[in-house]
């Protein structure tokens, strides 16, 4: 869909200049999310296991950026720099920067949401509600929101203020298994427990991690 849109996208406005390639490849040097340089860093994994910061026949811009997504994947654990120039990539790359895309997607969402309904909350007070995680405990609140998360699936989710004072993001699957819930509506949910996942657990690492380090 992505690559159809793209399609439709370049018919109707033309062709994507030079200058504006280079500036969306400059952006993806410090994404937390799934991007092409990272397709093309795991596209030439040599049979060792490991990828090159350079390569002949490579121009200058590209070398640039290649070096810049390496040294960002190794802020986030995700690269190891074995000997100067060759990198090993972690074994579950792609897995986990997608799943760091999505809860990025997410937090906008529900900032976009709260903003929408003018309830304030700090960057803290954003939860993504796991029921996975063996801590998460039944969530009790408000309902600020209720909106589609996939559209193709017809998945849904809900922003609940819980009585904890923070904001709640919750899957709560397809319509007709959840029904009607309006704005508004107290709700209590309980998780249901299955074991996660260890790209889960990177990701909850990971952002662990960047919350930390922002206090």
């Amino acid at each position: 869909m992505r690559e159809r849109a793209a399609e439709i996208v370049t018919f109707d406005l033309g062709p994507r200049s030079d200058f504006e390639i280079e500036d969306r490849l400059r952006n993806e040097i410090d994404q937390e999310r799934f991007t092409s340089l990272d397709r093309n860093l795991l596209r030439e994994v040599g049979e060792d296991g490991i990828v090159r910061s350079g390569a002949s026949g490579r121009d200058a811009f590209r070398q640039t950026l290649r070096a810049g997504r390496l040294q960002k994947l190794r802020r986030l654990d995700l690269a190891e720099e074995i000997t100067p120039g060759r990198w090993k990539l972690a074994d579950e790359l792609e897995q986990t920067l997608r799943r760091m895309g999505e809860r990025g997607d997410i937090i906008k969402t529900m900032h976009r949401e709260m903003t929408a309904r003018e309830v304030a909350r700090a960057a803290s007070d954003y939860v993504i509600y796991d029921p996975a995680d063996p801590q998460t405990r039944t969530l009790v609140g408000r309902v600020l929101a209720r909106g589609l998360s996939d559209e193709i699936n017809d998945r849904h989710y809900l922003i609940v203020d819980g009585v904890d004072g923070r904001a709640h993001y919750v899957e709560i699957g397809r319509a007709e298994a959840t029904g009607p819930t309006a704005e508004g509506t107290i709700v209590s949910i309980d998780p249901k427990r299955a074991e996660p996942r260890q790209v889960d657990r990177t990701v909850a690492d990971i952002a662990t991690g960047a919350v930390a380090g922002t206090m």
